[in-house]
């Protein structure tokens, strides 16, 4: 039921009140209005009117500390204290506030008071990784190791993601390794995996490894690319039986099948099945400006794939394109084999395979294949040179010396083995 005035003095008087509520309504309304202008230009003189217009706004209390304490030109954490403390006195539970206020006291060479905020920030927000974190990191400056190293553990059981940074920084505070892995890094494939992703200090390879071997113990299920940056720095560090090692690992790791075959080939992926390019262990193909075109194809020899490469006759070109390093062992002898199958290959330069070591000396060419054939094995067996540890097997093209030596035509291959004959074990 609606009540209306009885006398035109009641009804001016609804309609004094009326216009008086609406006058404060805009006069708030246009003051917030202004407020928030002014904090959005982030000056100094606008956050300063920002709370003068606004002065029980927490957030512009916390804007105009940070302001102060951060600002590169003239930075003033006594004044960024004073905000602070406004600011929370307005919300006494903002962890963010408490770490910003413990960052500007430490600045101000007040340890005490800055650890007594961080306390207030974990008290705060007791789960946070960035509150562990920055907590753990004073903690770590002030050389109290015992209590930053729980604290930073803290920061990346949450957030595994700051696995390599809190190794990197802790081990200049205390160069232990094993000590340091244990009581800085949870054990969690997570955090295992972001140190093997991100860790990039080659002195500390012996580190990443007993880190790779608590990952493979804890048989997590691994995006197989979370570890290839690893596993290519072992390669090039020289750990090269490690880093085969740790290849086969982390493709089981990742559910890939055994797809070493045969059993004691030294070719990770000689059938072409897995899909994997482009990485330590696996087959790598240079797009170039040569006019080769490179695709899997149901044609195989056996499994389901091969890889067909095809020629579109316009160069003469110098093809080794197609790659995949491998152990080897100095004066062992290993037999490649593998199938190729060709179609209308033309000129008397066809393809062959070509391997070599890394140690520079005279590489091992097979010989060319050209014309149509049906799938054919090719042979040849090969000694490592002195300083082998590691080998590299490339399918190759020769320019040809005669006119017209363009080549046009398909090739596929598949079933590649490199399999040791003598002086090597089976597994490195």
């Amino acid at each position: 039921m609606l009540l209306r005035p009885s006398t035109p003095a009641a009804r001016g008087a609804v309609l004094a009140f009326a216009a008086l509520a609406s006058c404060f309504l805009i006069f708030f309304s246009i003051r917030n209005a202004l407020a928030v202008a002014d904090a959005g230009r982030l000056t100094l003189a606008g956050l300063e009117r920002a709370t003068r217009l606004e002065p029980s706004n927490f957030a512009n209390w916390f804007t105009l500390g940070r302001f102060l304490q951060y600002n590169l030109e003239s930075p003033d954490p006594a004044r960024a204290i004073a905000a602070y403390q406004t600011a929370l006195a307005l919300n006494p539970r903002s962890a963010d506030v408490w770490l910003d206020l413990g960052t500007a006291f430490e600045a101000e060479d007040n340890p005490h008071a800055a650890e007594n905020a961080f306390l207030r920030a974990r008290q705060a927000y007791p789960a946070s990784a960035e509150v562990a974190w920055r907590y753990g990191n004073f903690l770590l400056r002030r050389g109290n190791l015992d209590a930053a190293f729980s604290e930073i553990r803290r920061a990346v059981a949450a957030d595994p993601q700051r696995a390599g940074e809190a190794l990197s920084r802790c081990l200049r505070a205390d160069p232990r390794a094993p000590q340091i892995l244990d009581r800085v890094i949870p054990p969690s494939s997570a955090a295992y995996l972001s140190l093997l992703s991100d860790f990039s200090d080659p002195e500390q390879l012996p580190i990443l490894l007993d880190v790779w071997k608590r990952t493979v113990a804890l048989r997590p299920k691994i995006p197989f690319f979370a570890v290839f940056r690893f596993i290519e720095e072992l390669r090039q560090a020289g750990h090269v039986a490690e880093a085969w090692r740790a290849w086969r690992e982390a493709a089981t790791l990742a559910g890939y099948p055994d797809l070493v075959q045969p059993p004691d080939s030294l070719l990770w992926d000689g059938g072409f099945e897995s899909g994997v390019r482009d990485a330590s262990y696996a087959w790598r193909f240079a797009f170039g400006e040569h006019r080769v075109q490179f695709q899997l194809d149901q044609q195989h020899h056996s499994g389901k794939l091969s890889l067909r490469v095809a020629f579109d006759g316009r160069s003469n070109l110098s093809f080794t394109d197609a790659c995949h390093w491998f152990p080897a062992e100095q004066g062992a002898t290993y037999r490649l084999s593998a199938w190729i199958r060709t179609q209308d290959l033309t000129t008397d330069q066809g393809v062959r395979f070509l391997l070599h070591a890394q140690s520079g000396a005279a590489p091992l060419v097979t010989p060319e294949v050209h014309g149509t054939h049906p799938w054919t094995r090719m042979e040849a067996t090969w000694t490592a040179p002195v300083g082998t540890s590691e080998a590299e097997l490339c399918l190759t093209r020769f320019p040809s010396d005669q006119a017209g030596g363009a080549i046009r035509g398909v090739f596929w291959v598949d079933d590649v083995s490199i399999v040791p004959v003598s002086g090597l074990p089976a597994n490195p």
